[in-house]
């Protein structure tokens, strides 16, 4: 659902417009240039309808702030009434909590997770690259012991 979320916010105004000429079903513009007031349109409902596409498009999405207000506090009301209800034992979660769960912030056994960090990943990527460049060279221990027998190995090539 994050994911979702932040590719959602990366897609831009001009994306959107693009999509709608690209579907053809926008109306057609003015193609002449003139000075006058645009005649008014057949329809006061599609005009309006169009003016919200429009403005949807070209501008930042998301819910208008009192909206967003409601919702949580409706939310905050609700879990309210379960505990009121001893439907939800013991203390109550915040918002942050309930919208931002800790098992959404850890993705879990990852391949791509290392335990080390940054620190880890880059000491990794240096390494492999020095292989490649013959500065170095992988040598597995066959006792099954850790890395530090590969650094040494590197040590000694490099010097």
């Amino acid at each position: 659902m994050l994911m979702v979320k932040e590719a959602w916010n990366e897609v831009s105004p001009e994306t959107i417009r693009h999509c709608w000429d690209h579907t053809k079903i926008q109306r057609i513009p003015d193609l002449t240039t003139s000075t006058s007031d645009p005649p008014p349109p057949a329809c006061p409902v599609i005009a309006k309808g169009w003016e919200i596409i429009r403005e949807f498009a070209s501008t930042p999405m998301g819910l208008p702030e009192a909206e967003l207000e409601e919702a949580e506090a409706a939310l905050l009301d609700a879990v309210g009434q379960l505990h009121s209800r001893r439907r939800i034992i013991g203390t109550t979660m915040s918002l942050e909590e309930m919208l931002n769960p800790v098992e959404e912030l850890e993705i879990g056994d990852s391949p791509y997770k290392f335990e080390g960090g940054d620190d880890e990943i880059v000491k990794a990527i240096n390494h492999e690259i020095a292989v490649q460049e013959g500065r170095a060279m992988n040598i597995e221990a066959s006792d099954g012991s850790d890395d530090d027998d590969k650094e040494e190995v590197e040590e000694k090539v490099s010097a």
